[in-house]
């Protein structure tokens, strides 16, 4: 009988997105345990009407090397065929998050890491069609309402000009991620911390951004 679901591998989505898309270290994916819970992206086999896939939490019954099985503990929200508690079969390679069981074990393989989830403007091209940061500066904030979650950093992102008679200010461009931006160009990310009146321009000839007015 076929299944009537599918797990993603989201390796290729890390790989592809590694400022926005964290999987779980090595070591804490070695530690996982019977009864630990851990987050799976799964599909509906055939698909649902309204999601294409739903993160849901699986707690782990059986483990042999990096099969494993495990119960699900989420109740799905488009996937009908599927219910809390039924058998769900995965592979380490599979997990996106996980939980341990005991204060001591969750916090295995947990290492800091600097996330870049402030906003910046950005100019569409830049995310569209892979047009390197040209020229970048950093004033004072000024985008974010009171409710946002994540704050404006202030940045200021401008494609560089591959067509002299381009109007640039026909350009499109979007609020952002900062980490939306370097997942397609992060040859500024040294830059990133720099302060507000900072302005930085990209110079071919030497290959790095240089100090420039605004």
């Amino acid at each position: 009988m076929p299944a009537n679901y599918s797990i993603d591998d989201p390796r290729p989505i890390a790989a592809g997105a590694p400022y926005t898309f964290y999987l779980p270290s090595s070591e804490r994916l070695a530690a996982l345990a019977v009864g630990d819970l851990v987050k799976l992206i799964i599909r509906g086999v055939p698909p649902g009407e309204e999601y294409d896939a739903e993160r849901m939490w699986v707690t782990i019954t059986s483990i042999i090397d990096d099969e494993m099985v495990g119960e699900l503990a989420n109740e799905p929200l488009d996937i009908p065929q599927l219910s809390p508690g039924d058998k769900i079969k995965f592979h380490r390679w599979n997990i996106v998050d996980a939980e341990l069981e005991g204060e001591d074990r969750n916090s295995i393989g947990l290492y800091p890491r600097r996330e870049f989830w402030d906003r910046c403007l950005v100019d569409r091209c830049v995310i569209d069609d892979g047009v390197r940061v040209g020229y970048l500066y950093r004033e004072a904030p000024d985008m974010a309402e009171p409710d946002d979650k994540y704050p404006d950093s202030g940045w200021r992102l401008r494609g560089e000009v591959v067509d002299p008679d381009e109007d640039l200010d026909e350009r499109k461009f979007d609020y952002l991620a900062l980490g939306a931006v370097l997942n397609k160009d992060d040859c500024w990310l040294h830059l990133i911390g720099s302060p507000i009146g900072s302005a930085y321009l990209w110079n071919a000839q030497t290959q790095d951004y240089e100090p420039c007015a605004r």
